[in-house]
């Protein structure tokens, strides 16, 4: 997070966020504390971000840019963009990731330990 200023990341959240169908009603004091939680990531087209079958240890959240998500067991991919959650449901279920997440392009993460957030 050394390459932006706080106000920089809340800036940058709170531009995801009301890209993003699954942060709505998070209030001013909430992207707050996440964007002080946050580690932001540049990461460059190609760049795995999260590898099917390793321990979920975090979640991302796009800031700009876009992944892709692919399932090896079912063969299923997508494309997500900025506001989207890449990731989470291993926050709630545990385990082990189902699928492997790369860059599309340029790319800047917010990423979310989880760790942080149960403390």
């Amino acid at each position: 997070n050394h390459l932006f200023s706080f106000d920089e990341a809340f800036d940058m959240m709170a531009y995801a966020v009301s890209c993003s169908k699954y942060w709505r009603g998070f209030e001013t004091g909430d992207l707050e504390v996440l964007s002080r939680l946050m580690v932001l990531q540049r990461v460059q087209k190609g760049e795995v971000i999260m590898q099917a079958n390793e321990n979920a240890t975090f979640f991302v959240l796009i800031i700009s840019g876009s992944v892709s998500t692919f399932e090896p067991k079912s063969k299923i991919g997508r494309i997500v963009t900025t506001g989207a959650l890449v990731g989470s449901n291993g926050l709630i279920a545990g385990g082990t990731r189902l699928y492997t997440v790369t860059s599309e392009e340029e790319t800047i993460l917010s990423i979310f330990e989880f760790g942080d957030l149960l403390a």
